[in-house]
Formats: C-alpha cells, sequence, structure tokens
C-alpha cells in the first residue's frame, strides 16, 4: 500500500495547480495528499496547524516575488520542507539563487516532464526525512556520548543492568568477531530460529566444515553470502538496517527475519567486528522472548601482577631495583642508575612521571603515577608506579620505598569494557522496538530512541519522571498494571494498552507490551518495559475483515460468476451468480461438485486442466460448455489465477466464469491473444565504486566495470565513466553528479542511466546510488556508493506495457466487433422488411382491380424488382455463411473472363440506363483462368452494382480487362461519392458499411465486397481498392492467374429462347402450400407441358403409376412425409413403375448441405425459391436432354 504524504503546491492559476495535482496523483510510491496554495498569498499559516512532507512552487514573474517566498517557507520551515521549484526557463543564475534560498531541486517549465516532476518529489520527501533522521542521529550521538561518560562512572552496575536487558529482549543478537564474519558469537534465541546447535558456527561465510544447513533467501532466491546484512556491513563499513529476508531450515520451517546490522572499530578505527540484531516477524507477533546475552566478553583482571620494587634517598636517587626490573626492561645496573633509568620510560609519559615524581619529594605525599615501560624487547606496556616515604620516627624522610605494577592488561581491559558498553549501548539503542527500565517508584530510568519516539518526547525528557507524571491519561492505568509486579516479582505480558501521545495527540494509538521484573539479590529493583506498537496491525486486520465482506458483496453482484479453491483443489466458495445461473445448491456444487454442471463432453478436459494448473500453480483459461437451470447449455469462459499470502504460501485459486453465448465468435477470434502480463525481476549483483574529487582518482569493483563492458583489468578513470555512459544521458548523469558534490545538497546520488559497453557494446540499465563526504570546510572529499544492472527490469517493465496495448487492443477489436453485429441485425431487418413493404401494398392493390394497364406493368415491376432485390440480399447471407463455415465450394472450369464481364455488364445495364450512367467497357480477349464461371460472375457483378449504385446520374463506369505479366487485371472505376479514407482498411471487412446513412440511402448489408474478397482470394487472386477521397470516385482492381492455354474466343452457349418448350411432357409436382403449386402449375402449362398437382408424397405415389410422368418435381420441407423421403420411395420402385423418372427438388432450403442431401437421395438436379420461370425450363429442358437425366452445370441452381 502507498506510503501517505501531505504537499503543499503554489501555483499561479487553477490550471496550473490542476495540472499539478494531476501528475503528481499518477505516482505510484505515494498516495498523495494536495493542498492547494496561490501567489502571491499563499497560506503559510497552515504551517502551523499542517504538517507538509513537501512542497512545489510554481515560480511565477517577476521571480523576485518567488525568490521572497522561498525565503519565507525556509524561515519558518527550516530544512524540515524544502521545495521544488518549477521555473519558466533554464536560467543558471535563477537556478543558484533558488538553490541558495532553500529549494531541494527545480525544474524548468518547458522541460520537464510528467516523471520528471514525481522524481523531483519523491527525490525531496526522501532527502528531508534523511535530513530530519541525520539531525536526530546527531543528537542522539550527543547523547550518546554523555550517556557513556556516565557509564564509565558506573561500569558494573550498568553492564549488569544490560545484561539482564539482553537475556530479556526477544530479539536475536548476534557479534562477529572479525570484520569477514567468519566467527559469530550469538544468543539462544537466534541460534533457535536458525536451528542451529549450542556450540556450532551460526554464520554463513564459516569453512566448509563449519558451514550450518540453514538456508538465506529473498524474494525466493538465496542471497550470496557476501550480501547478507552483518557480513554487508563488515565489507562495506555500513549500517544496514531494516533488512528483510526468510530463513529456511533444514526441515522446511521458515522464519522471516527483520536485521539491523552495524560494524564495529576499535581505536584505530578499523572494523574489527560487527553487531547484528535479528527479529523474528513470522507472526509479527514479536513475543517478550529473553534476548539471550553474547557469550561472555569480559575477562576478570588478572589476581596477580608482577611488580619490580625499589628503593630511593630522601633526595628521589634510586639506589636498588630488584630482579624483576632487568629481566622486563633488559637495562644493566648501570643502565637503571640516576637520569639513564628514564630511558626506559616512554617518551610521551616522560616529563609527566618525572613531576610527579619531584613533587612527590617536594612535598612528601605518597608518589604514584601511570606511564609506559620499554621491555627488553623493545614493546612498551603501562604500570603503575606507586612509592611511600619512610621515616624515622618524626624526623624527615629517610628514603623512598616503592613499587611499579604491570597495568597493561588492566588498560587493555579497560578499552575492551569500553567497546564492549558501546556495543551494548548500539542494540539497545538500535533495536527496531521500544525499550525502557523504570525503578520502584515507577521513574523512568533508561529509555530507548524508539520508544521515546512513539512517545513523542526526547530521552532527556523521561530520565527520572514517573509514567504518571509523562502522560497524565495513561500513567494511572499503567501504574495500576506495574504496581503488582514489584510485590511478585512475576511478568505481565501480552498487555494491550490504547490511548493518545505527545507524539500524535487526538490520534488513538495501540501497544503491545510486555512488562519484566528486574532484580538483584533476589530483591525487584526495577521494571523493564519492552513494547511494540500494534496500531497499523490492528488497523490492517479491521480492513482485512471489511476488505473479505466487500469482495463476497462484490461478488455476489458481480456479473460474473465467481469462485475461490483450497490449495487441494476443492472449491470452498461460489458466488450467488453460480446458483443462479446452474440451478445448483451449495451443497451440491462446492468440491468438486461444480462439475457436473459442466457438459458431460467437456467435464474431463476441464478438470484435467484444472488439476494440472493447481498442481503446477499456475494461472489458467479455458472454455465449456455449462448447463443452465433451464436444462440448455451455454458457452462459458473460465479463467483463474493461483493466490498467495504474504509469505508466499499458495492458497489456491481466484477465478471466474463468464457466459460468452452471445459472444462465442468474437471470443474465438481472440483465443490467440498472449498470456496474461508475469512481470518477472532478475536481481544483478552490486556493483562498488570510489571517487576522490580532490585527485580525480575513480575505483570500481569488477562487477562496476562489468556493468560498463570492461574486463576485471581495466583501468579507468572519470572519463571513461562518461564515454560508457548513452549519450541521451551523459549530461543528465554529469548534472545529478554535480549536484550531489554540491556542499549545500545532502549530498544523496540516487538515479537510472544506461551504459553502452566499452568494449562488448552491450547496453544496460543501471540503478545508482552514492554519498558524497564533506570536510569541515565544505570540500567535497569522498564520493561512494553502489550500482545495480535493472537492464531485465527495464525491459520486463516494456514488456509489459506492450502485452498491456495489445490485451486493450483486442477488448477494444471485440467491442468492436459486437457492436458490428448489433449494427447488421438491425440493418439486416431493415433491409428484409423494406422489399416487402411494396411487395405487399402492390399486391393489395391489384387485388382491387382497380388500376389500369400501365399502373398494372409498374405495380408488377415493382413486385419483381423487390423480390429480386430480397433474393440477392438471401443469397449475399447463404454466401457469407458458407464463407464462415468454410463450406464455399467452387465449379472450377476454363473460363474466358471477357465473357464473364459482358454477362455482368448486361445484368446491371438497366439498373444504369435508369440513372444515365455510361457504362465503358474495354475487354480484350487475354486468355483464359480457372475458375467458376458463375462466382467470378458474382465477382464483377457485385462491383458493377456498387459502382453504379453510388455513381450519381449522369455519371461514368468504366471496366477495364488487361493482362499484366501473367496475371488478369480487372479494374472497375467509377466517379461516384467516393470513399473515406479512414474507412478504406474495413471495407472488405464482414457487416461493414462506412455509416448508417448509406445503409439508409442505398441499402445493403455490407456482405457484398467481403463476399467478393473471399471469392477473389478462393480463385488465387487479390482485390485492391483506392480513392482520392469523397466525392472524387473509387476503383476496385481484381487480379486472377491466367492458365498457360491459348485464348478461346467462344463465349458460353446458352440454350436458345425456341428451345424452352416442354410441349408433350407429362410432368408430376408436389408441394403441399398451394399458392406454390398453382404457382409452378401455371408456369410449366405455359411452355406447353401437362401437369398433375399435388399436395402430398402419398398422392405422388398413388398416381405414379397411373398418371405415368415424364419428371417429378418435388417440394422438400412437407409434413409427414418431406421431399427426400418421397424420393428414396420413389427410387424404390422398379423401373418399370417410376422408379427411375428424373426428378427435380424445388425448395426454400438453399444451403450448401441441402444440396448435398437432395443430390444424395436421389433428386438430379436442386433449384432454389425463389423460382424463375427461365431458369426452371432451363433446368428441366437440360434434365430431359441429358443423356443420363444428369445435368451438371444446372444441378445445382441457387
Amino acid at each position: 500500500m502507498p506510503t501517505c504524504r501531505t504537499i503543499l503546491v503554489i501555483a499561479d492559476s487553477e490550471e496550473r495547480d490542476e495540472d499539478y495535482r494531476r501528475q503528481l496523483q499518477q505516482e505510484s510510491s505515494y498516495d498523495y495528499r494536495i493542498w492547494p496554495g496561490r501567489h502571491p498569498n499563499p497560506p503559510l499559516a497552515l504551517f502551523e496547524t499542517q504538517q507538509f512532507d513537501g512542497i512545489l512552487l510554481g515560480s511565477e514573474r517577476p521571480h523576485s516575488n518567488s525568490i521572497a517566498l522561498l525565503c519565507q517557507l525556509k524561515t519558518q520551515m527550516g530544512d524540515r520542507c524544502p521545495p521544488v521549484v518549477v521555473i519558466d526557463d533554464d536560467d543558471a543564475v535563477l537556478a543558484a539563487r533558488v538553490f541558495k534560498s532553500g529549494a531541494a531541486d527545480y525544474l524548468v517549465k518547458n522541460r520537464m516532464t510528467p516523471d520528471d516532476l514525481r522524481l523531483a518529489m519523491r527525490s525531496a520527501i526522501a532527502n528531508a526525512e534523511l535530513r530530519q533522521e541525520l539531525t536526530l542521529s546527531q543528537a542522539q550521538l550527543r547523547r550518546h556520548e554523555t550517556s557513556i561518560q556516565a557509564l564509565n562512572r558506573d561500569l558494573t552496575n550498568r553492564v549488569a543492568e544490560l545484561q539482564s536487558l539482553l537475556e530479556l529482549l526477544p530479539v536475536g543478537i548476534a557479534i562477529a568477531t572479525d570484520a569477514t564474519c567468519t566467527q559469530m558469537q550469538n544468543n539462544a534465541y537466534l541460534r533457535q530460529l536458525l536451528g542451529v546447535d549450542p556450540g556450532k558456527n551460526i554464520s554463513q561465510s564459516a569453512p566448509a566444515h563449519e558451514k550450518p544447513a540453514y538456508r538465506v533467501l529473498q524474494n525466493g532466491r538465496e542471497i550470496a553470502v557476501e550480501d547478507l546484512p552483518m557480513q554487508m556491513a563488515g565489507r562495506l563499513g555500513i549500517d544496514v538496517r531494516d533488512a528483510e529476508f526468510d530463513i529456511v531450515l533444514p526441515d522446511g520451517t521458515l522464519h522471516q527475519l527483520l536485521c539491523y546490522a552495524t560494524p564495529l572499530q576499535d581505536d584505530q578505527n578499523c572494523i574489527r567486528g560487527v553487531v547484528g540484531a535479528f527479529l523474528d516477524i513470522t507472526e509479527r507477533n514479536r513475543d517478550a522472548s529473553a534476548l539471550k546475552a553474547s557469550q561472555q566478553r569480559y575477562r576478570e583482571l588478572a589476581e596477580a601482577m608482577p611488580q619490580m620494587i625499589w628503593t630511593a634517598d630522601a633526595a628521589g636517587t634510586i639506589n636498588y631495583r630488584n630482579q624483576r626490573w632487568y629481566d622486563y626492561t633488559g637495562l644493566s645496573e648501570t643502565e637503571s642508575i640516576g637520569a639513564a633509568r628514564a630511558s626506559a620510560v616512554h617518551p610521551e609519559d616522560r616529563d609527566r612521571a618525572l613531576a610527579d615524581w619531584q613533587s612527590a619529594i617536594a612535598t612528601g605525599a605518597p608518589f604514584e603515577t601511570e606511564c609506559r615501560f620499554r621491555r627488553w624487547d623493545g614493546l612498551y606496556q603501562w604500570f603503575i608506579c606507586r612509592a611511600v616515604p619512610t621515616r624515622d620516627g618524626d624526623h624527615p624522610i629517610t628514603s623512598w620505598i616503592g613499587t611499579i605494577t604491570n597495568i597493561d592488561d588492566i588498560k587493555r581491559s579497560e578499552a575492551l569494557v569500553q567497546r564492549q558498553l558501546a556495543e551494548i549501548e548500539a542494540i539497545y539503542q538500535s533495536a527496531p522496538i521500544g525499550l525502557n527500565v523504570l525503578d520502584t517508584d515507577l521513574r523512568f530510568v533508561r529509555i530507548n530512541q524508539h520508544l521515546a519516539a512513539i512517545n513523542g518526547l526526547p530521552i532527556e525528557a523521561h530520565l527520572g519522571h514517573r509514567v504518571q507524571e509523562l502522560f497524565p491519561v495513561l500513567g494511572d492505568a499503567v501504574e495500576t498494571l506495574l504496581r503488582p509486579i514489584l510485590q511478585t516479582g512475576e511478568p505481565l505480558l501480552n498487555v494491550k494498552i490504547e490511548g493518545e501521545t505527545p507524539a500524535q495527540p487526538g490520534v488513538q494509538r495501540t501497544w503491545l507490551e510486555h512488562f519484566l521484573p528486574l532484580k538483584a539479590g533476589g530483591q525487584v529493583v526495577g521494571i523493564s518495559t519492552v513494547c511494540e506498537e500494534i496500531t497499523e496491525r490492528i488497523q490492517v486486520e479491521a480492513a482485512l475483515r471489511q476488505s473479505e465482506e466487500r469482495f463476497r458483496d462484490m461478488a455476489d453482484n458481480a456479473p460474473a460468476m465467481i469462485w475461490v479453491t483450497d490449495p487441494t483443489g476443492h472449491c470452498t466458495y461460489l458466488n450467488r451468480g453460480w446458483y443462479d445461473f446452474t440451478g445448483q445448491t451449495q451443497a451440491t456444487a462446492l468440491g468438486f461438485g461444480w462439475l457436473d454442471a459442466v457438459h458431460p463432453e467437456d467435464s474431463e478436459a476441464s478438470k484435467t486442466v484444472f488439476l494440472r494448473a493447481n498442481e503446477r500453480r499456475e494461472g489458467f483459461r479455458l472454455e465449456y460448455r455449462l448447463r443452465h437451470r433451464d436444462g440448455s447449455y451455454h458457452w462459458a469462459i473460465d479463467a483463474a489465477n493461483p493466490w498467495f499470502d504474504s509469505e508466499g504460501q499458495f492458497k489456491g485459486f481466484i477465478g471466474s466464469v463468464i457466459d460468452i453465448s452471445d459472444r462465442k465468435w468474437a471470443e474465438e477470434a481472440l483465443q490467440g491473444s498472449e498470456d496474461r502480463l508475469r512481470l518477472t525481476l532478475e536481481s544483478a549483483e552490486l556493483g562498488t565504486w570510489d571517487f576522490n574529487p580532490l585527485t580525480k582518482t575513480l575505483t570500481w569493483d569488477d562487477q562496476c566495470k562489468a556493468m560498463f563492458g570492461l574486463p576485471p583489468s581495466a583501468e579507468v578513470t572519470w572519463e571513461v565513466f562518461l564515454a560508457g555512459l548513452h549519450p541521451d544521458d551523459r549530461d543528465r548523469t554529469d548534472q545529478v553528479v554535480l549536484q550531489s558534490l554540491d556542499p549545500t545538497g545532502s549530498g544523496d546520488y540516487d538515479m537510472e542511466y544506461r551504459t553502452v559497453g566499452l568494449e562488448d557494446g552491450i547496453e544496460r540499465w543501471i540503478a545508482a546510488k552514492g554519498k558524497a563526504f564533506f570536510n569541515p570546510a565544505g570540500v567535497a572529499i569522498r564520493f561512494i556508493g553502489t550500482v545495480l544492472n535493472i537492464t531485465e527490469k527495464k525491459r520486463a517493465e516494456a514488456e509489459r506495457d506492450l502485452l498491456l496495448q495489445r490485451e486493450q487492443t483486442a477488448r477494444a477489436e471485440a467491442e468492436r466487433a459486437n457492436r458490428i453485429k448489433d449494427e447488421f441485425l438491425a440493418v439486416l431487418s431493415h433491409e428484409l422488411r423494406s422489399p416487402l413493404n411494396p411487395i405487399l401494398g402492390w399486391a393489395k392493390l391489384l387485388q382491387t382491380r382497380k388500376l389500369d394497364d400501365t399502373k398494372t406493368a409498374a405495380a408488377l415491376a415493382t413486385i419483381e424488382r423487390n423480390a429480386i432485390l430480397q433474393t440477392q440480399l438471401i443469397d449475399d447471407l447463404l454466401d457469407i455463411a458458407k464463407i464462415l463455415r468454410g463450406k464455399l465450394s467452387l465449379n472450377v472450369t476454363s473460363v474466358n473472363l471477357a465473357f464473364v464481364i459482358e454477362a455482368a455488364i448486361e445484368t446491371v445495364a438497366t439498373a444504369a440506363a435508369a440513372k444515365s450512367i455510361s457504362l465503358c467497357p474495354e475487354l480484350p480477349n487475354i486468355g483464359q483462368v480457372s475458375g467458376d464461371a458463375a462466382r467470378l460472375q458474382q465477382i464483377v457483378w457485385n462491383l458493377l452494382s456498387n459502382a453504379v449504385k453510388f455513381t450519381p446520374r449522369g455519371g461514368r463506369v468504366d471496366i477495364v480487362l488487361e493482362r499484366v505479366g501473367e496475371q488478369a487485371n480487372i479494374t472497375v472505376k467509377d466517379t461516384g461519392r467516393g470513399i473515406n479514407p479512414d474507412f478504406l482498411p474495413h471495407i472488405f471487412e464482414t457487416f461493414r458499411q462506412e455509416d448508417a446513412s448509406i445503409t439508409r440511402q442505398y441499402g445493403g448489408l455490407g456482405l457484398g465486397l467481403a463476399i467478393v474478397r473471399q471469392l477473389v482470394e478462393s480463385h488465387g487472386g487479390t482485390i485492391a481498392v483506392d480513392s482520392p477521397g469523397e466525392e472524387l470516385g473509387a476503383w476496385f482492381t481484381v487480379q486472377l492467374p491466367l492458365l498457360t492455354a491459348e485464348p478461346d474466343g467462344l463465349s458460353p452457349q446458352a440454350l436458345p429462347q425456341s428451345a424452352l418448350d416442354l410441349t408433350g411432357l407429362r410432368i408430376l409436382t408436389v408441394d403441399d402450400d398451394p399458392d406454390a403449386r398453382e404457382l409452378l402449375s401455371t408456369i410449366l402449362t405455359q411452355y406447353g407441358a401437362e401437369v398433375l398437382s399435388v399436395d402430398t408424397a402419398s398422392a405422388v405415389l398413388a398416381n405414379l403409376a397411373s398418371f405415368q410422368p415424364d419428371l417429378l418435381i418435388s417440394d422438400i420441407g412437407m409434413p409427414e412425409v418431406d421431399g427426400c423421403s418421397l424420393i428414396q420411395q420413389v427410387r424404390s420402385l422398379p423401373p418399370e413403375q417410376g422408379g427411375q423418372i428424373p426428378a427435380i427438388a424445388l425448395t426454400a432450403y438453399a444451403r450448401e448441405e441441402d444440396y448435398e442431401q437432395s443430390i444424395c437421395s436421389g433428386f438430379q438436379a436442386h433449384v432454389t425459391k425463389p423460382l424463375e420461370p427461365e431458369r426452371l425450363v432451363q433446368a428441366l429442358v437440360a434434365l430431359i436432354g441429358s443423356p443420363q437425366n444428369q445435368a451438371p452445370e444446372l444441378a445445382h441452381l441457387i
């Protein structure tokens, strides 16, 4: 969840204010709450009541106003919240003034991007927070120094107190005794977390035979040993905070740990070890487990110290030394007498020791001083020199007797104790939980910074005060809990306390506290408190409960069926939509009962897909048929993804089922879409760099060199660094580096850039972080940091954007297709109904018999024209259905295109003449193509019909046939309304028309050109269209492959009109529709045939023998016995009873499969309604005249 931040935006206009607001609210890292302000009087009084995390100031002219406002902000806010300033132009002087006046960063208005603005604001907020943290750290350091001085005075008691505290802390502690962390001391709590037995080495840096068995993972990947928190702190000499990782024990147990690590330094500032604190955050309960102290680090001082004995006369001249002096110093007796003895004292201590000795001689007081003596091998050790005067009664001093005692071990022990005390203090202050110690009066004796921050008071403000004094509201309740502990000595654990603190007045907070008695000699001397704030955890738990309730409400009201499974695959939840759709109950659907509602043919495959996905923990998407509560099956799409808890444990699947019956055809077009975006980030090892701004020397490790495409042996300089940057990033990177080295800034360096390998030429994306260090004079003396290869992350982000764009495009295409379908159905209804209006209207008028001959002829022509139009619409629908189902068949022969085009021209000539449109053909004999003559004529007719339809009266249509290489080109060009360029790419799509007004003005379903394209492509050709624009005409070009044979100049032969004579033929017709029966009988009679019409199949069988027809014409869709069953019964008869009679199916069933069924049943030809008399008679004559009573070219008259 993004962190909430409050931003004050000061702009010179509402428009600019809204622009900044919109850009900032696209930030993913923060959830910005934005306060508006205005030039020239922003609400500066807000700072007294409102805390801002960031300020965005839009500079206005004159710039002096903005500079003055900046100064006001700096005076009022200090360094807590420096603004980001947007200036009008790239003015270096103005930019410098902006920085000097307190700005965190500046952006140039005309050059900045939304990403620049968000990055600058993120950086300003982060830098301000780091500055505040640094200020707190400095204050803490000063308090720490004071505390150390106090600790020196009561070392024994404080050590005991801190050791007791470490025993009580529920935190794992590890102390490495060297910078490489090869050996580590640890407490039992940490060993328990790591599954390591006492006495065993817990360090991952240990030798192979000592290395522990647990594994350290981060984001599911094993962490390199050198990148572990303590190893990194020791290697880089930095504090490592808030490092989270997973510990996996050999038995599979997993702990999530939060680690803080800090290096330990000796008095030479060299790293001598590392201390680490580990908090088990697996369940976030932070139980008050006792913090085990590390191994005993304090050694007792030697009980017996070697001493050197010496004597001196009253004047202080040494006259005797025992043998230990000579054994230690290696000096001879002569060298040890008089001033020569001083040569054994360290030069730095010589004057002080001599002065102390002379003072004792002068005053007669006992002598004592500490100094270093040189051993015989040149080694200096610390000694304490003591001497007392001897007197003869009350007489003056007669001599001195003294000892020189070796205290070098004591000195070293004191230094060790100081370091150990620093270690314990570091642990106490860096612990990620609140800690404090109260005395028996319940006054604060000790408190760490974490708890002080929770309370909202400095550490000093706590010390010596009672809880009730500092927190009156909470104090009484807390002291009521603490008093029994002082009396009984029993701890009080897991106490939940609610209330307010000065840190956040008016805000109710919740803490989980553990109160533990501190004992000395069996008596309770105080109480140690471990405090963990759990406000956010409680809020999160409440939010989770609310979220689950919202999820169930949302799921039950969602337009999809939502389901949830457990890790075993059993369904544990189905929303109300599932039960409403399937009619199942909860008892029958949960578990695997939902499969009962899946179609039996899909059930097993669906279960297999689901179980495989469950086993692999991967998402899936499948389609199956789902039974509706009414018993019908609907196509549905089921998609789901696995879900994991915060620990990465697989919890099952969450999926949804959507009824896609109405969108099945659109979803099929999307089946080939790519899988949902999966982002994977490949983490690269960190590279390090070190730059000395004074000497301009640059040092890279091998990883850093590799990121710049260099071998480990390569020499690097600042120029090499700049040369390795991508040219587009070079200036920007150089500018950011200069800003980091500016002493007025924070010194922080954080950016991303590209490198181009100086030797391998590979481009890489790099994330660089660093820090500049300055001397007291403000001069940058060191600039260090790390680099990380983020190339794969950048590539994944680009791929994610591409996949998202593709998915959005596919979804938009599906929605567009669905909209086109709806528009097509509306147009279809209109186009099928429109011809019926004049047909029914004129038919009614003709029935009145009140029209004269002219009107009657016009009425009949209108009826015929609209009937033909409706037939063409139905034919187009049938053609497109065949195309979509892949059932389009061609009767392929050698075809002369000139004859085909002439036939098509004759078909549209009447319509062209009615609009005075000139048809201008150029039809040379260029050869033949292989194809279906009827379909080729359909192609040309469709193009010509469109040209005539969209060309205004008096226009022109050119039809050109030409040979181009081995291809035949047919070009149809008109002077009509033209085509909008935006619609050209969609003109051949099914159901597409430029706009609804075209349908209303010209009619049609938008199928013709789609059919033309499919017919052309099925002939191995191509079709193209072009138009200069609207009202400028259009031309279509069809290109077909030519045959290699010589051109055939003969045109197809048609039956002459004189041959259409049925005189002498006896024809038996059957149709259950009396109107159709009467029409057919009238047509056949007019052509001379003798006709017997019956209405049932039984009547045909009854009259077949007696009437002895020459030909049978039968309807297909008749009640009781249909036409196919009738012909099968006829074909079963002997020839003498009519079993071999020629037969034609005359039906309104016009699909390809209807034709195939008719021929397979026994008919020789299949003629579709509405019938055309001349075509029907041609079929009869051709069938009767065929040798085997079969006319292939007329058998399929659809």
